[in-house]
């Protein structure tokens, strides 16, 4: 908190530069300096509890497997979680303030194929957009669904949020699974047929050597 005689507009933009809590001219009463500091304090006990907020969101997001990227309305990345960063295999200095579309070049396979900067103007616009998007990376193509949903503030849009799951795995151990289950009913099949045809043929073998 400056206290202080100078009230010169260059003095001024000085002590507004250092974001002080408080300035306050001289002569003063006690009242208007203790009400200075009460504010201070209330301001710094907002800011504290401010900040451990935005603590417990950034430990929650990097706890969470899907990718969460931010963009303003120009489609520019503002943050990423660790998913994120871990699906395209870059540092968040390399993400953060480039278009979505660089960061996660990601394609989707409806709606003729609508890429990145097409989804950020849609959910910018108000629109609920679901993903189901095909991403190339340098470990191959992933399938990735999510959803693209507007961040808004008192009803204004100032962003886009993008939330991302990588299904690739999942997708390669159903097929597998898939594979298995039909070859389960092709050796059932298979023990079936045996069966129908050992049979007969027991019964024709006992009458061949009967004759």
């Amino acid at each position: 908190i400056y206290l202080t005689a100078n009230s010169d507009p260059k003095t001024i933009e000085r002590a507004q530069a250092t974001k002080p809590a408080g300035y306050l001219l001289k002569p003063f009463k006690k009242t208007d300096l203790q009400n200075v500091v009460n504010i201070a304090l209330s301001r710094r006990d907002v800011e504290l509890e401010l900040r451990r907020r935005e603590e417990a969101l950034r430990i929650t997001l990097s706890a969470i497997d899907e990718a969460i990227v931010t963009t303003d309305l120009g489609g520019l990345v503002t943050s990423v979680n660790e998913a994120a960063t871990q699906l395209v295999g870059r540092d968040d200095g390399e993400l953060l303030q480039h278009p979505l579309a660089d960061v996660i070049p990601f394609l989707r396979r409806d709606e003729g194929r609508r890429g990145a900067g097409e989804v950020v103007a849609a959910a910018g616009e108000g629109e609920r957009v679901a993903l189901d998007v095909v991403l190339e990376t340098p470990a191959g193509a992933r399938s990735l669904v999510g959803t693209a949903v507007s961040l808004r503030q008192r009803g204004v849009p100032f962003g886009v949020v993008v939330a991302l799951r990588d299904l690739t795995d999942l997708l390669v151990t159903r097929r597998q699974l898939e594979f298995a289950e039909r070859l389960s009913s092709l050796g059932t099949m298979a023990a079936g047929v045996a069966h129908e045809i050992n049979n007969p043929l027991s019964i024709v073998l006992m009458n061949l050597e009967l004759a």
